[in-house]
C-alpha cells in the first residue's frame, strides 16, 4: 500500500522493557528529498497513529518532480488518516516562503490534527502566521501533548541549538518515561 506513494527504505521497532508503550516506525524516501517517517505509538489501552513529515523542501513550481510527489504522499495521508500529524521543519525549498507554507497547509484534511515545528530553511513568523498551531499558545514552537500513556514534546531547534527557555521547558515538563520528543535537528 505504501510503495504505491513511497520507497521504503528502513524499518524499525523498539519495545521498551518494563514500559506500556511500543513505538515502531518506517522511513520512506524517494529521492533526493521528501520524506516521510510513520511512527506508531501504542498504548496497550488504544492506539495512536501519529505520521511525521520533515525535510519537504517543497518548491514553488507545483508540477516539480518534489511537489508531485508531495501531491500523492498527501493522497495516502488523506485516505490513511492518522491521529496527529507532525511537520517537523524545511517545509520550503524558497526559504521561508508563505505561499508554500499555505500549499501545505491548505493539503491538510481539515479535520487532521497536527503539530508544527520549523527547520533552519523555515521563517518562524511565517510558520505562526499560516499554521493555526493550536498547542503553542507562546507561539515558540515549544510544547508538550499529553497522551493516554506517554507526552509529546515538541521543540525548536532551527537555529541549530535548543535557546534556554526550551530546556527550561523540557526540565520542567513531568514527562512520562517513554515519551516522545520531536525536533529537526537532533541534539
Amino acid at each position: 500500500m505504501v510503495e504505491h506513494y513511497l520507497d521504503t527504505v528502513g524499518v524499525g521497532s523498539s519495545n521498551l522493557p518494563g514500559r506500556t508503550t511500543l513505538a515502531s516506525g518506517v522511513f520512506l524516501q524517494r529521492g533526493a528529498s521528501n520524506y516521510l517517517i510513520l511512527v506508531f505509538a501504542e498504548s496497550f489501552m488504544k492506539p495512536f497513529v501519529i505520521y511525521q513529515i520533515t525535510d519537504l523542501h517543497l518548491p514553488d513550481d507545483e508540477n516539480h518532480e518534489i511537489g508531485l510527489r508531495f501531491k500523492k504522499l498527501m493522497e495516502f495521508i488523506s485516505s490513511h488518516p492518522p491521529d496527529l500529524l507532525a511537520i517537523t521543519g524545511d517545509l520550503t525549498m524558497t526559504d521561508g516562503s508563505k505561499q508554500i507554507c499555505q500549499r501545505i497547509k491548505d493539503s491538510i484534511p481539515r479535520q487532521m490534527e497536527y503539530a508544527v515545528i520549523p527547520g533552519n530553511h523555515d521563517d518562524a513568523v511565517v510558520l505562526n502566521e499560516v499554521f493555526d498551531n493550536r498547542y503553542d499558545s507562546l507561539g515558540e514552537f515549544c510544547y508538550s501533548i499529553p497522551l493516554d500513556s506517554i507526552d509529546l514534546l515538541f521543540v525548536d531547534s532551527s537555529s541549530h541549538i535548543l535557546p534556554e527557555n526550551h530546556i527550561d521547558f523540557i526540565n520542567n515538563q513531568d514527562l512520562r518515561s517513554s515519551s516522545i520528543l520531536f525536533i529537526h535537528h537532533p541534539p
